[in-house]
């Protein structure tokens, strides 16, 4: 009886292990990442193994974009001084105004800050286009209606897309992750 259950208990592991991971077939398209997504869903895409190289190395090339502007954009946070309260959900006002060469540095680092998450948009834009010119028309079809149907069934459940925020601050859906 006892080696029964073990048996049991490890042939449920095992198939839990084989079972693909539904939850992650259902999250939209990362626009930070978005050959990741395609690959994914390379069988209902019916992608060549070709493909599937070619969006591989896409991927890899847009991880070795983004990875050090990620760094310069914590280097940007670790620099700000934190804010007073973390719960604070009104704009926080200094009891002093602001020198102007403290003025001076907020805003160089907002310019700073807006020009690398531009330059993220922009590589994870370029992937994109080079891994939707990957597919062929059919291919490219079945992609928009993939991304249509997850974001429709996101509305349906309430579900936040990939750049909303769900809940209050610092609750468990983006607590912890950078915010980009």
């Amino acid at each position: 009886m006892l080696r029964m259950t073990v048996g049991l208990a490890l042939f449920a592991t095992a198939l839990r292990a084989q079972a693909p991971d539904t939850m992650a077939l259902k999250q939209p398209m990362d626009p930070e990442n978005p050959t990741a997504f395609i690959i994914l869903h390379r069988s209902e895409l019916k992608l060549a193994d070709s493909q599937v190289t070619q969006l591989g190395n896409i991927g890899v090339a847009l991880t070795m974009r983004i990875r050090p502007i990620k760094d310069s954009l914590d280097e940007l946070r670790s620099e700000a001084p934190p804010p007073p309260r973390a719960q604070q959900t009104t704009a926080y006002i200094p009891p002093t105004p602001m020198t102007p060469a403290q003025r001076d540095s907020v805003l160089t680092s907002r310019r700073a800050s807006a020009r690398l998450l531009g330059e993220m948009h922009d590589a994870g834009r370029t992937a994109r286009d080079q891994a939707v010119a990957v597919l062929n028309p059919d291919q490219q079809k079945k992609l928009q209606s993939l991304q249509d149907q997850i974001a429709l069934e996101a509305r349906l459940g309430k579900r936040p897309l990939i750049n909303e925020r769900g809940g209050p601050p610092g609750s468990a859906s983006g607590a912890g992750t950078r915010p980009y």
